[in-house]
């Protein structure tokens, strides 16, 4: 599963020389006919506990999208008569111990009428997400081309994980 989990000291407590992890297994579902259907044996395998970096602001995902007001609308390929302004979204978590000021996303395209744009700044609270949507819209030409979107997460601090800062599309 790769699964990434963090939690803050904060909400742990007390003595933190005696922390304790269990994992816990949930697998049993049962049919309408109420016989267990599910698998029977689970694994474990390569934890690592980490502690946090005080700074890092971790890009997850980014895409192009909302034309028009229809939401999450992603397309690579789009006829001439359809090219309209494309707007920059991106999901920022703040996976260090600190809050993030002037957490903004820098936009680079490249190809097919050169873009560059950035978003707003935003303050992101320690082991929280947020959303950036970039501040100015791309129109691509009636063109073929073939683009390169790089995007890059950016902050006041220095960033003690950067290479989980950019994405390229």
């Amino acid at each position: 599963v790769n699964a990434r989990l963090s939690i803050s000291s904060a909400l742990i407590g007390g003595d933190l020389s005696n922390v304790q992890f269990r994992f816990e297994w949930e697998g049993l579902e049962v049919d309408p006919n109420g016989q267990g259907t599910s698998h029977y044996w689970w694994m474990i395998d390569d934890v690592k506990i980490l502690e946090s970096p005080n700074n890092d602001i971790w890009l997850t995902q980014a895409e192009y999208s909302d034309f028009d007001g229809t939401g999450e609308l992603e397309y690579s390929v789009y006829p001439y008569s359809q090219v309209r302004p494309i707007t920059f979204k991106g999901w920022l978590l703040n996976d260090g111990v600190n809050d993030q000021t002037g957490v903004m996303m820098d936009i680079q395209v490249n190809g097919g009428g050169a873009f560059s744009g950035t978003t707003s700044p935003i303050l992101i609270p320690s082991l929280m997400s947020d959303t950036a949507l970039g501040t100015a819209t791309y129109t691509p030409p009636a063109a073929t081309e073939m683009y390169l979107v790089e995007y890059m997460a950016t902050q006041d601090s220095i960033d003690d994980i950067p290479t989980n800062n950019d994405t390229i599309s």
